[in-house]
């Protein structure tokens, strides 16, 4: 079990510490992890004789995506994430593979990729077998009747059957076997190089073993990178990452946070956040670094208690959270050098 902190609120719902045992319970259930779900989809439809498919957790992981954290101040105004600012999910899905030791073909379009194309090669992928394909505008997968709500949010699916009337994929954001036409399919694909995304209608195809990794190689082949992504940090002016990140953050809170920002924290980055520490904390486990776990489950609590700080405007509550936050990602850093 991991010791913790257990905050009780007084008048001011300022926070009092008591010193306590967490429990460790396993989280099952949602969360936001598109292009991990997918990637076990494509793996899982290849198997290999002697080989287990890592979990979408592990995946996770072994992304790099649950490490670091990053604050932009862009075009849509304020945004925090519990990512790290050297990758994103694109890349992610990469980085996986590499450390698993397994290859794939990739197909990134340009500005002269027309429609009609995209979904040929997309057609010519599903002959090979299940197709990895995102990033994907999460609005335009019309299947979904919250999508109007979604507009802008970065997705990946799983199709595998394709012709001109319409694409069928697993998406895992609900919906298994699902059915959009063709050219709705191919404007949600379209998402040309806004953000972290290198050009429309990328997808990955062919998923093969080159040399398949045990869960030790694996873990000695991310724990470097690990170290990179929670390190990891721009600078600024726009994009801040590691403790840059969190102090941006704080600050920002303790003077109010605005509505955009509150809104990517209370529906997206927080409740993600505490799942990845807690996948996190059962990586480091693997590891062998159980006092690095521990950091991560405790990390894991501090993001749980503070959504309702943040979906309740407690904004100096919510700081000090950030704050605890803080100081226990430097012990995580500190204990990976």
């Amino acid at each position: 079990m991991t010791s913790c902190l257990r905050y009780t609120e007084g008048p001011d719902h300022e926070l009092g510490m008591t010193s306590g045992r967490a429990l460790p319970v396993p989280y099952t259930g949602k969360s936001e992890y598109c292009y991990s779900n997918s990637l076990h989809m494509v793996l899982s439809a290849n198997p290999v004789t002697g080989w287990s498919i890592p979990s979408p957790g592990r995946l996770e992981c072994l992304s790099t995506m649950p490490f670091g954290e990053l604050f932009l101040k862009g075009p849509r105004g304020l945004e925090f994430f519990l990512s790290p600012a050297n990758t994103n999910p694109d890349l992610a899905v990469d980085l996986a593979l590499d450390a698993l030791g397994w290859t794939c073909q990739t197909f990134i379009g340009s500005s002269d990729t027309t429609p009609r194309e995209a979904l040929r090669r997309l057609q010519s992928a599903t002959e090979h077998g299940p197709a990895l394909v995102g990033p994907l505008n999460l609005g335009g997968l019309v299947q979904n009747p919250r999508a109007k709500y979604l507009r802008g949010g970065d997705h990946f699916v799983v199709a595998y059957a394709v012709d001109q009337e319409g694409v069928t994929f697993n998406d895992p954001f609900g919906f298994p076997h699902t059915w959009i036409p063709a050219p709705a399919f191919l404007r949600a694909w379209n998402v040309g190089r806004r953000g972290y995304w290198r050009g429309p209608f990328t997808v990955r195809w062919n998923f093969r073993p080159a040399k398949p990794a045990t869960p030790r190689q694996a873990i000695r082949r991310t724990m470097p990178r690990v170290r990179e992504a929670l390190l990891a940090d721009p600078g600024g002016p726009v994009a801040f990452g590691s403790l840059a990140a969190l102090d941006q953050l704080r600050d920002q809170a303790r003077k109010g946070l605005p509505p955009e920002l509150r809104e990517t924290l209370v529906y997206f980055s927080l409740p993600l956040g505490a799942r990845r520490r807690l996948d996190a904390a059962d990586f480091a486990d693997d590891a062998g670094r159980s006092s690095l776990a521990d950091l991560f489950r405790e990390q894991s609590q501090v993001l749980g208690r503070s959504q309702f700080a943040a979906v309740s405007h407690r904004d100096r509550e919510f700081a000090r959270y950030v704050e605890q936050f803080r100081g226990v990602e430097e012990q995580v850093i500190t204990s990976l050098r």
